[in-house]
């Protein structure tokens, strides 16, 4: 509502007091910090098919709105991203107090409430691209002409056929707002046709702030700010589609301001339907506490057409009740009511509420959470929107303040009627060593039934939990909770790979300096074991080193590193060993004949007392090394002058000191 239209000053006496329901489980998933040029969010959250949280918010890098999504992660985080930043330019619109819808395509649908070519905003798509990128689409220019549509502050909504639906709380014949439908043409442009004009007044209602509900038949519902009854209290009406393209109103109820009655009114939230046909919504001001505490309200069909009101329950704001819902109502899967109030609570900063019915048409409330306590300094303030259920009954919304840097929250709270799903210590996932799992729950007093061979838990057959579960091997932990008074939690499962190195080889001899060859011995305690080895001081892989077979000699100083691999197991720490080998020398090699002056033909022979030693000569005086000629029983043949030296090595020795001879030969 403007605040140039009504201002209420209203001195409450509250004598009720409500017992506040034990504090649920709430978790900020996110906290806005303006930093991506998003800060504020106003509006209610969707889930895309898998799992991701979609929503707006008011501020943006030029102060003109975002779009964002928050991704789930693996390790149970949540990652923003901002889709769109409104630019605020001529064509752009800004302002987005509303929610998105998404199409079954992934697309993107919303409104904007100022700028635009119109200064009445627009209605836009926006279109998923490669990588992460958004493009805009604006389906229509609000404020076109004298009597369109100008200014919508409500999200949209899809019909069977594919049309869109909204309100706008400006424009129209009226100028006090009107209900629009957006249709896709086959060339892919959009058309706008206004399907109501509010009137205001006891006979209309006007002002509408709040999106549309659709039945079966293609009927519109709606609520308008004020209007109906005294002009002031709002109303809730029905849009019926006529032949030829025409729209009938019907103004189900009007609200009766507080001046005349204690009915809620200025409704600023959408409705819903239960199965019976009942509208269920809430007024923000109004009901039997004053003018600024707000009720829950039903509407039921009568069978003369007309439609029953029945306060199912009045804030008041005292013993921590909330006041001020401006945001609508979500069902879960058992019948009871959820939503959120502005202000109130235990900390004044607004509460998420349940409403159970009792069978009878009675509803009690519970306060489910109190935001702003002091012990959640960051969980956020003030929420504005409704909530939205995920499969498993846990509620997610926004706070428009708050937080950890003050610029609103999204959150999520676990079913209040549910044990808190278990949480382990340790989050699954592959470990190189044992490692200590401890379980923990939040619901107070929950007993722990967990089990480790993959068995599903129970509290009649598992065994309960007592303390910190150690994993010595792979297994998978499934873990439920059972507390008092509420259903058995949600089972909560974590696999843990434990991949333990295999033990790190032994390799023998140890090292040293040895005067011998060596055999090399390399043993490894892990069972089925496979080992490489290397000698050239590389570290092994199973593609680089050599598979150790068995056994083998060294006769150099030689560095071995030597890794194990098993079954199930890890790659081992390598095992490092430096052998030292001084071998002794063999024999010096014996030249005959001795050095001399000889005529030719001579033949040279060399001999030498090592057992298997090879002899090794040089022609020409260079020195001799075991890259040299290797001599032979058949003699060397000297032709001319020559000094021959050699020497001789084993594999048990070390080479030889040179022997040498000079040889002059005489014709």
């Amino acid at each position: 509502m403007n605040s140039s239209r009504i201002r209420f000053i209203v001195v409450i006496a509250i004598l009720v007091a409500v017992v506040n329901a034990a504090a649920a489980q709430e978790e900020v998933l996110y906290s806005f910090s303006g930093n991506n040029g998003d800060a504020n969010p106003a509006a209610g959250l969707i889930f895309d098919s898998k799992g991701n949280l979609y929503g707006t918010t008011n501020l943006g890098n030029s102060f003109y709105g975002t779009v964002f999504e928050l991704t789930f992660n693996k390790d149970g985080s949540w990652t923003e991203t901002v889709l769109y930043s409104f630019p605020a330019t001529n064509d752009d619109g800004a302002g987005l107090p509303g929610s998105i819808i998404m199409d079954p395509e992934g697309n993107l649908y919303g409104t904007n409430e100022y700028l635009g070519q119109h200064e009445c905003g627009t209605a836009f798509e926006l279109i998923p691209e490669s990588g992460q990128s958004w493009k805009e689409k604006i389906l229509h220019q609000f404020g076109a002409t004298s009597t369109d549509a100008c200014r919508s502050k409500a999200g949209l909504v899809f019909d069977a056929r594919g049309n869109l639906y909204g309100t706008t709380y400006s424009g129209g014949a009226h100028n006090l707002g009107t209900v629009f439908e957006l249709s896709p043409q086959a060339d892919g442009s959009w058309t706008e046709n206004v399907l109501w004009s509010f009137a205001g007044g006891p006979a209309d209602g006007s002002d509408p702030e709040a999106g549309l509900l659709l039945d079966a038949a293609g009927n519109v519902y709606g609520t308008t700010n004020v209007g109906g009854t005294d002009g002031l209290g709002g109303v809730v009406f029905e849009l019926t589609p006529q032949t030829g393209g025409s729209w009938t109103e019907k103004v189900l109820y009007s609200f009766c301001p507080y001046t005349s009655c204690v009915d809620g009114f200025m409704p600023q939230a959408g409705l819903i339907f239960d199965k019976r046909g009942n509208l269920y919504g809430t007024t923000a001001y109004g009901g039997q506490y004053g003018a600024t505490s707000g009720t829950v309200f039903q509407l039921s069909p009568q069978s003369d057409g007309s439609w029953k009101e029945n306060i199912i329950h009045n804030f008041h704001g005292a013993a921590k009740d909330g006041t001020f819902p401006i945001a609508g109502l979500v069902f879960d899967s058992k019948g009871n009511l959820f939503g959120t109030t502005n202000f109130g609570g235990s900390h004044s900063a607004g509460t998420v509420f349940k409403l159970a019915p009792d069978g009878t048409g009675a509803w009690s409330e519970e306060v489910v959470y109190n935001f702003g306590s002091e012990f959640h300094a960051a969980d956020g303030n003030e929420p504005m929107a409704g909530l939205v259920l995920d499969a498993e009954g846990n509620l997610y919304g926004t706070t428009s303040n708050g937080g950890a840097n003050g610029s609103g929250t999204v959150f999520e709270i676990a079913n209040p009627d549910i044990t808190a799903v278990p949480t382990f210590s340790l989050p699954a996932g592959t470990y190189t060593s044992t490692q200590k799992v401890t379980v923990s729950d939040y619901t107070s007093g929950a007993k722990i039934y967990c089990t480790t061979n993959g068995d599903e838990p129970s509290a009649e057959s598992s065994d309960e939990y007592s303390g910190a579960i150690e994993v010595k091997h792979t297994e998978t932990i499934k873990a439920i909770a059972v507390a008092d008074g509420l259903e058995q939690s949600m089972p909560a499962t974590a696999k843990y790979v434990i991949h333990l190195p295999a033990e790190t080889p032994e390799i023998t001899p140890l090292k040293g300096t040895y005067h011998t060859p060596e055999k090399v011995t390399i043993t490894d305690a892990t069972s089925d074991a496979a080992i490489y080895y290397t000698t050239d001081g590389e570290i092994p892989t199973p593609t680089s080193g050599r598979f150790y077979r068995g056994p083998f000699r060294i006769y150099a100083t030689t560095t071995i590193i030597a890794i194990a691999i098993a079954p199930g197991r890890s790659q081992s720490k390598p095992a490092s060993d430096t052998i030292t080998i001084h071998l002794p020398p063999a024999a010096t090699p014996v030249i005959s004949p001795t050095t001399g002056t000889y005529s030719p033909p001579l033949t040279v022979h060399i001999s030498d007392t090592t057992p298997g030693a090879t002899i090794y000569y040089t022609i020409g005086g260079s020195k001799p090394t075991t890259s040299s000629t290797v001599y032979t029983s058949a003699g060397i043949k000297v032709t001319s002058n020559e000094t021959i030296q050699a020497i001789a090595k084993s594999q048990a020795t070390s080479a030889s000191l040179p022997a040498s001879a000079t040889y002059t030969i005489q014709p």
